[in-house]
């Protein structure tokens, strides 16, 4: 980047250059660094070896649509991503698009970065063990087991459905 400080003429201008240089020159380490923290959390995801499905949906400012970020297994790689997609209607009818977050134009990962830790804290919820203590009053060495009946082949296929 281009060490220059230019001097205006104009006072407006000058104080509008002041506080728009830092933003400008910044612009592509920003970019790098959301990019790089959708990297980490994806790859962290992927290596917990989280297989369930999620989307949140967003309200995004100035998007005539739907828009939701996901944890999904890719169709196309076969493996698990953070995925973006929208559906919004044109003049032709209802158009969708669905990539990898960290595949979509600067714009939109600048647009959904703010989003992550709610994304991520959501998720976290979703995939959270109650302790045996919250969901029944009482503390495993209280339950008296030795009444239980065996379940067949109950066990094992419970499947999740996603949101």
């Amino acid at each position: 980047m281009p060490n220059i400080n230019p001097s205006f003429n104009s006072p407006a201008l000058q104080k509008a250059f002041e506080q728009a240089k830092d933003p400008i020159e910044r612009f592509y380490d920003d970019l790098d660094a959301i990019s790089e923290d959708i990297k980490a959390l994806e790859k962290w995801l992927e290596d917990s070896n989280l297989r369930v499905t999620f989307s949140a949906s967003l309200e995004l400012q100035d998007h005539r649509g739907q828009a939701w970020i996901g944890w999904e297994e890719d169709s196309k790689s076969g493996r698990w991503r953070i995925k973006y997609s929208e559906i919004f209607e044109t003049g032709d009818g209802p158009v969708g698009n669905e990539r990898p977050l960290i595949e979509t134009p600067a714009e939109t990962r600048k647009a959904i970065y703010p989003f992550l830790p709610s994304f991520l804290r959501m998720l976290a919820e979703k995939v959270k063990v109650e302790p045996l203590r919250r969901l029944t009053g009482l503390d495993e060495d209280e339950i008296d087991f030795s009444k239980a009946k065996p379940c067949g082949d109950a066990i094992g296929k419970v499947e999740e459905k996603g949101s």
